[in-house]
């Protein structure tokens, strides 16, 4: 017999309350795993979303990645088109006029320093 205060208590008692308290325990675990499944089943379109989102940053970066590449690309066709546009001008006045030296030899010069910066 064990005692308390107030009286004895059986061994079936006792047991009687272990077993209560180890019942309780695991039903509160039981509840406790239900409520995280229930939350995690109720995040999992977040996830999801959360996960597409990040794939299309990543591409949005690769594309950003391209498109500066373009951009640059099309700045240097640019820049050696306004060259070649000044060299014909600098042709045309020459053919026209026969007196255009100096701006023959000045496209000639830019025309080179495009050509070697390139």
């Amino acid at each position: 017999m064990i005692f308390n205060g107030d009286g004895a208590m059986s061994l079936a008692e006792f047991w009687t309350i272990i077993t209560t308290i180890c019942a309780f325990i695991i039903s509160g675990s039981a509840a406790f795993n239900i409520i995280v499944g229930a939350i995690k089943k109720l995040r999992a379109p977040e996830k999801t979303q959360d996960d597409r989102l990040k794939v299309i940053e990543e591409r949005l970066d690769l594309f950003e990645t391209y498109f500066l590449n373009d951009k640059k690309r099309i700045d240097a066709i640019e820049s050696g088109s306004r060259v070649t546009q000044r060299a014909i001008l600098a042709l045309l006045g020459h053919a026209i006029e026969g007196d255009n030296q100096e701006q023959l030899e000045s496209a000639r010069n830019q025309l080179n320093e495009y050509l070697i910066t390139r």
